[in-house]
């Protein structure tokens, strides 16, 4: 079976991928492989679902906000209900959507948009598809993604829509302020800058710093490899290139 790897999404073929997508399968024997989540969809070929967003503060327990799907098997054709733009999509086995803007209902005048893409892994016997990680839309960011900031903005009227690798806000772990703040961080020419951690998670960390190196540049903090995926305003946010062991993980962490 051939299976179209994508940069930015993985290989949905061989699931899970870049940032934290979305598995959705008919098959209540499933479970979740590593770097990705994983919805139980109800059997017949008209089902309701949801496609999985940013973490809800307020709720308790722990939970998502959400974007209501609706697909529906027809022959050899996925019909997806997006809830967005485009608010249908009609896909074939082993295809991927062009990109889907949908938003995050936060509260009655607040919503977060986001952008994802859908693959089709299968039809029959039962429905399989894939939704990549929600993505920032570089046309409406909820925080700055480029520098300039309006760059994103206006590259993607150029272009149209792009990955922008992730939502900051899609947190596959818990972060917490560590203990100790202070660190440094090495650029791939070498140059190092003093910065403080502001928050850090088995997976990645979130680093007040003068430096802004572009998005994807691997670097060191203090002696940990990592990876840029978003900037701020005073800082980036880092993916680490390997999990730290949650057994060990806690305030007293050093990078």
């Amino acid at each position: 079976m051939t299976c179209p790897t994508d940069a930015f999404h993985g290989n949905p073929c061989r699931r899970g991928g870049q940032g934290t997508g979305t598995f959705y399968t008919q098959d209540k024997t499933s479970v979740a492989k590593e770097n990705e989540r994983l919805v139980h969809l109800e059997p017949g070929s008209d089902v309701k679902s949801w496609i999985i967003g940013p973490r809800n503060p307020r709720a308790n327990p722990a939970d998502d906000f959400r974007s209501e799907i609706r697909v529906r098997r027809d022959g050899s054709t996925l019909r997806i209900e997006t809830g967005g733009t485009p608010s249908t999509l009609e896909l074939k086995e082993k295809s991927w959507s062009p990109w889907v803007k949908v938003k995050f209902k936060m509260s009655m005048l607040q919503s977060v948009p986001g952008m994802v893409r859908f693959y089709v892994r299968q039809l029959s016997p039962m429905i399989e598809f894939y939704v990549s990680p929600v993505n920032f839309d570089p046309a409406a960011p909820v925080f700055p993604i480029s520098s300039p900031p309006d760059y994103a903005k206006k590259l993607s009227e150029e272009i149209g829509p792009f990955a922008t690798l992730g939502m900051a806000e899609d947190r596959r772990h818990e972060r917490i302020p560590p203990r100790f703040s202070h660190t440094t961080l090495k650029l791939p020419n070498g140059q190092e800058f003093l910065a403080r951690l502001v928050d850090v998670s088995i997976s990645g960390a979130a680093l007040a710093v003068a430096a802004k190196p572009p998005i994807g540049s691997a670097v060191v903090i203090g002696e940990t490899a990592a990876q840029v995926v978003r900037h701020f305003e005073g800082g980036i946010a880092l993916e680490f290139n390997r999990l730290f062991p949650i057994e060990t993980f806690s305030e007293n962490i050093t990078l």
